[in-house]
């Protein structure tokens, strides 16, 4: 697990810190932000730590399915579809469970402060979206 982790987050950094400058090189003339405007080293580092996060999650998946195409299904499910189910607004209990799901975290955290975002009725906090990061690789 660390060596994957390990790995994940080292992936995660060159892919995130690469893909911030490569936009923002190609954007500089139309407004691009820098790593040190408001929002923008958080989202870099939550995009980075997507990575390990999905990789654990799926390592602790593939050890309890103890099957590959079991786990594949499981994790896709989990992490992508499970998280879309869960965003109505109509029902607090409904849009608390997808608020503790990894992608409306990440989403919560790559939002630009600088605009105007409807966040909804129910919002998920940056403290939260990080404790639901937290919580989820140590689960």
């Amino acid at each position: 697990m660390t060596v994957v982790s390990a790995v994940m987050a080292a992936l995660g950094m060159l892919v995130s810190g690469t893909s911030f400058a490569v936009t923002q090189m190609l954007l500089r003339d139309h407004g691009g932000l820098s790593l040190g405007d408001p929002g923008a080293l958080r989202a870099v580092a939550a995009a980075a730590l997507l990575a390990p996060l999905c990789a654990l999650v799926g390592m602790a998946v593939g050890a309890a399915v103890r099957h590959a195409a079991g786990s594949v299904v499981t994790i896709v499910a989990l992490l992508l579809l499970v998280p879309v189910l869960f965003q109505g607004e109509r029902f607090r209990w409904v849009k608390e469970i997808g608020n503790a799901m990894p992608l409306s975290a990440w989403e919560r955290l790559v939002t630009n402060p600088e605009r105007a975002h409807d966040l909804g009725k129910y919002p998920l906090t940056v403290t939260e979206a990080w404790i639901v990061y937290g919580a989820w690789g140590l689960a």
